[in-house]
């Protein structure tokens, strides 16, 4: 694919964050994938699509933990709430059982059209 810049800087959460877009936002996607080697391009594609979905679930999922129940949380706790605070980390561990069963090892191979099959 050649140098992509941003995958480049020294600050790892920058990198992180150059990363994540541009599995989850289509325009950075395109964007790299318009400067890679055609015949790179090619093998990529074939399981980036499935992948960068996959992925998507993911981040969409964390999202739903951080605005639906970290915050009200955090908000509960300072509030002296105890009760809403045990019914928002209930919320919270059905999300993140959610999350963690959509990307699995399973999964992430399927993206690859690997056989899942263990040789003896």
């Amino acid at each position: 694919m050649g140098w992509i810049r941003s995958w480049l800087e020294a600050d790892l959460s920058k990198i992180g964050d150059a990363k994540q877009k541009f599995l989850t936002r289509s325009g950075v996607f395109e964007g790299i994938m318009d400067t890679a080697d055609e015949d790179y391009k090619a093998y990529f594609r074939a399981w980036i699509v499935d992948l960068r979905t996959l992925i998507s679930k993911v981040h969409r999922k964390y999202e739903d933990f951080q605005g639906d129940c970290l915050t009200p949380w955090l908000e509960a706790k300072k509030a002296g709430k105890p009760q809403k605070c045990d019914k928002l980390e209930k919320d919270a561990l059905e999300l993140v059982k959610a999350r963690e069963n959509i990307m699995t090892y399973e999964t992430f191979m399927e993206c690859l059209d690997e056989d899942l099959a263990i040789e003896a």
